[in-house]
């Protein structure tokens, strides 16, 4: 049987990885044999099935332990995955199984204090695989993935990043050997605010996961959310999401502007819904004066609730508060005169939460005359025999 040149040269990059990890001479080897990026979709490498092939030499050509011959069958989703393939069938390598090297996140914002495996950090540092990431009610955090895309840890969330690696292998067209991204988040409370860019190969699509569901991502913007005893939430606001349930593993697929609730103990009841529209918010700056700095905004139809989140800058990546409003107004008195970014969603009658509308908001602090008036008659001062306001 004669092997395919790119196959030739999973198995040369196999063996350079294995090298360099036994005689330490990884960074050498990786630079002679260099993973170049790229910046489109890129058919993944696939080997075809020939007269007198075995699995274990269909295993090596396709540079993957023969032992693991049932995953290669299962990702091909092949019915008898004991016998070899007919001639013809072309197979799929599973890069998840190849030899891989470490990737890293950048923790490129940070509002108040955030928590990396216990500690507080600030942004600019690296996070590798098994790193958990905690906010707090008034915090926030921005992480970028190898391949350029953004999850946002809103407040009084914990995620761990359970995967984050590159898995070196052939460009099954040109035969050049290209860094394949595989990534994978664990929300154990809380919410994200995920934008997916696709510009670099993946050996398959961003997951989140849950305790009760899957999320499959590709080149999407989406939300998902997550409480113990409550449903999971997904909402795709960019794109198409895949959601599976862990326990049954059905799959169901979302696509932009539909929602789902996900109740671990009714997975039958699962719905696509589809997302309310943007509240109507106008476009224009609203100044409100301290210390009463109370906001109010235009009621939306079939809204049963409100998420408002307040930021510090126009993208949202400075988050100092998130919460859930049963009506259309808010007390802004605690964030402190400035200008603010507001961000409203309305909220439907099961939990999911409708496209952003944005808005600014300037807070002004209490003339001064005021300020004292009332600090003097909160302390009983008079003037002049009489209290001074």
């Amino acid at each position: 049987m004669s092997d395919s040149a790119p196959f030739r040269a999973i198995r040369r990059a196999r063996t350079a990885v294995l090298l360099g990890l036994c005689l330490g001479l990884l960074s050498p080897l990786i630079h002679a044999q260099r993973a170049e990026p790229i910046h489109h979709e890129v058919p993944p490498p696939s080997y075809t099935v020939q007269s007198g092939d075995t699995l274990a030499n269909i295993s090596q050509a396709m540079g993957v332990p023969v032992q693991e011959w049932a995953q290669v069958a299962s990702y091909n989703q092949l019915l008898r995955n004991l016998q070899v393939p007919a001639p013809g069938t072309v197979l799929r390598v599973p890069l998840q199984l190849l030899p891989h090297k470490p990737a890293t996140a950048l923790l490129i914002q940070t509002v108040g204090e955030v928590r990396v495996n216990g500690r507080i950090v600030e942004a600019g540092i690296r996070l590798r695989e098994s790193t958990r990431i905690q906010t707090r009610n008034d915090s926030s955090a921005v992480i970028e993935l190898d391949d350029g895309s953004r999850i946002q840890i809103m407040p009084r969330t914990v995620a761990d990043i359970v995967e984050n690696r590159h898995h070196p292998a052939p460009d099954a067209a040109s035969g050049r050997v290209v860094n394949w991204f595989t990534s994978k988040l664990r929300l154990v409370q809380g919410a994200l605010d995920s934008s997916i860019d696709l510009i670099a190969p993946r050996a398959k699509p961003l997951e989140v996961e849950t305790a009760d569901s899957l999320i499959g991502v590709r080149g999407t913007q989406f939300r998902v959310t997550s409480a113990q005893a409550q449903p999971d939430r997904i909402e795709v606001l960019r794109g198409a999401v895949s959601h599976t349930d862990r326990k049954s593993r059905t799959e169901i697929a979302l696509q932009a502007g539909e929602g789902l609730v996900m109740d671990a103990a009714q997975p039958e009841a699962r719905q696509v819904s589809r997302l309310l529209p943007a509240p109507q918010l106008g476009s224009q700056t609203t100044t409100l004066s301290l210390p009463h700095a109370i906001w109010s905004f235009p009621a939306q139809a079939d809204a049963h609730a409100y998420r408002v989140i307040v930021s510090r800058d126009p993208g949202f990546e400075t988050v100092v508060s998130s919460e859930l409003l049963q009506l259309p107004h808010k007390d802004m008195g605690s964030l402190g005169d400035g200008l603010w970014h507001v961000r409203v969603r309305s909220v439907d009658r099961h939990g999911l939460e409708g496209f952003d509308a944005d808005t600014s908001l300037l807070i002004q602090a209490a003339p001064l005359s005021l300020s004292r008036c009332m600090w003097r008659a909160a302390g009983n001062r008079y003037c002049n025999g009489a209290l001074c306001c």
